[in-house]
């Protein structure tokens, strides 16, 4: 089950299980305002598909490229 492996991280229902979301989402031609509205929403890491992460914090992203990182063990 692929949308169980990133359960822990909140976005739109359909983005945990499907890319179907995102296509819609790019047909609208208005991503970078949806994207804006997800941040808003859900905060600094939203889940956008079923093994994609959005990340907006810096901070963050160096976290989790570190070394040591929780998600190297």
């Amino acid at each position: 089950m692929t949308w169980f492996r990133l359960r822990q991280f909140p976005g739109p229902f359909l983005a945990s299980f499907s890319h179907a979301w995102g296509v819609y989402a790019v047909a609208s031609a208005q991503m970078h305002h949806t994207l804006a509205e997800l941040h808003r929403r859900y905060g600094p890491i939203v889940r956008v598909g079923p093994n994609e992460l959005l990340i907006y914090d810096a901070q963050a992203l160096w976290r989790i490229n570190g070394a040591r990182s929780w998600c190297c063990r």
